[in-house]
């Protein structure tokens, strides 16, 4: 039920777009990544502005939130991290539209990405997936922190988005959930479970 769209300009990519995608792939979760907003400042504004049709990013600059330099990184990222998981599909429907002009939120994006640096960055990613996969191939599993083994490592050789996921490893919250609460990517997520000694899977 999900679907990407990219807008091609000179052979660059200029931006991309979503529907029925997971809730990491939004606009606000860039927006937080960037240290632009925190996530309780953008949960309040999201909820302010529950039912309109306006563009997230339009109304963050118009209201003097970010800056259009800001939303123009924030897209960058996000049009990225939508074509990482467009090379993740193994099916899917193609096709392709010549257009005149671009879309205005497109043409206003210009963002001018390089098509080969942006594979060769998904495709790096599709290999490592394969790994992590061997150990999580389900988002609803469920991990617990080993204490014993974050005794040895040390909470202070881990980063603070390190930390931050950790502290949502309880034993309840399924790799799902804690995406979702951590507002970091689920590639960055089960990276860091798969190669992290401080959480494993409980025991059946």
């Amino acid at each position: 039920s999900a679907q990407v769209e990219l807008f091609f300009r000179q052979g660059n990519v200029e931006l991309a777009t979503a529907v029925g995608v997971e809730e990491e792939f939004m606009l606000g979760r860039f927006i937080v990544d960037r240290k632009l907003m925190s996530k309780e400042d953008l949960d309040v504004f999201l909820k302010g502005r529950a039912g309109s049709t306006k563009l997230l990013g339009s109304q963050l600059v118009r209201l003097g939130y970010i800056s259009n330099v800001d939303l123009k990184d924030a897209l960058r990222q996000q049009t990225c991290e939508l074509v990482y998981e467009l090379l993740r599909w193994n099916f899917g429907k193609f096709t392709f539209r010549a257009m005149a002009e671009l879309s205005p939120v497109a043409a206003e994006a210009s963002l001018g990405l390089a098509v080969d640096g942006i594979l060769m960055e998904g495709f790096r990613r599709v290999d490592e997936w394969h790994l992590i996969e061997r150990e999580i191939d389900n988002f609803d599993l469920v991990f617990v922190r080993n204490e014993d083994a974050l005794g040895r490592v040390g909470r202070g050789k881990l980063t603070r988005e390190e930390l931050g996921v950790l502290e949502l490893v309880n034993g309840k919250n399924s790799v799902k959930e804690i995406c979702r609460q951590s507002r970091v990517g689920s590639f960055e997520v089960t990276k860091m479970l798969y190669r992290e000694p401080a959480s494993r899977r409980p025991p059946p």
